[in-house]
């Protein structure tokens, strides 16, 4: 008989404590405010404030002018009646618009590109809107190594990359028949040609402007949890010419 109420005690408890999801979105941006990438800005009118969360290097500013900033200034009179986020559709160009109060989905979308607007009466719930460059693609494999399942990324830049290069690395990313995959210099042996140039056909760096430089000249460039190191294709001669 006593062991009864204590379990329904614990689990009102437990109950009070998933229903109070402002406290594990405090949480969230307590974390991401140790990261020197993230800017959190309060804007403000007479009638009131909102706060929006973002990552600057992830999103487009010019979108963050023209598409938020400038509609606040336009629509001042109406942004101060808000009470609930539902308006923010209404008042914002930008069609990807999420309502949420999920956690993991905030978190997620932050790191894709999008700023989280919040608005003092509903801390606990937030406006994620799309503010992403737009054109940076990635692509998991995360079942790379039978064993290890390590997990792997594929960047490209949409609009750049030729979708046939793209296509063929994922495909040579699932045709890998290896147990254990430690780090993106297996990875670069496992997907090499036996090619009969005298070039490799991909290159390994661990520097970053490199890297950024085969992105903008439309190759792919593969990365690997847990290595310091990322592999391009398809290579080039001039790549060759480069410092490494």
């Amino acid at each position: 008989m006593l062991f009864r109420p204590w379990l329904f005690k614990n689990k009102t408890k437990n109950k009070k404590q998933a229903a109070n999801p402002q406290q594990h979105i405090e949480h969230l941006f307590e974390k991401t405010k140790k990261s020197s990438d993230f800017v959190q800005i309060s804007i403000t009118n007479e009638d009131g404030a909102f706060i929006l969360s973002y990552y600057s290097s992830l999103i487009d500013r010019k979108l963050l002018q023209n598409k938020i900033l400038h509609s606040v200034q336009e629509h001042s009179l109406h942004m101060g009646s808000l009470q609930q986020l539902d308006g923010i559709k209404t008042l914002f160009p930008i069609e990807d618009i999420v309502i949420t109060d999920q956690v993991e989905v905030i978190e997620v979308k932050l790191l894709k590109g999008y700023a989280a607007l919040q608005l003092k009466a509903t801390d606990h719930q937030c406006a994620l809107i799309n503010l992403s460059h737009g054109n940076l693609g990635l692509r998991d494999q995360s079942d790379v190594g039978s064993m290890s399942h390590t997990k792997v990324a594929i960047v490209y830049i949409e609009g750049v990359t030729s979708e046939q290069h793209v296509q063929t690395m994922v495909q040579r990313l699932q045709n890998i028949d290896f147990d254990v995959v430690f780090d993106s210099s297996q990875l670069h042996q496992f997907i090499s040609d036996n090619s009969l140039t005298p070039f490799p056909l991909s290159l390994s760096t661990e520097r970053l402007d490199r890297t950024v430089w085969a992105l903008i000249n439309g190759q792919v460039a593969v990365l690997s949890n847990g290595s310091p190191y990322a592999f391009t294709a398809p290579a080039t001669l001039l790549d060759f010419f480069r410092i490494a």
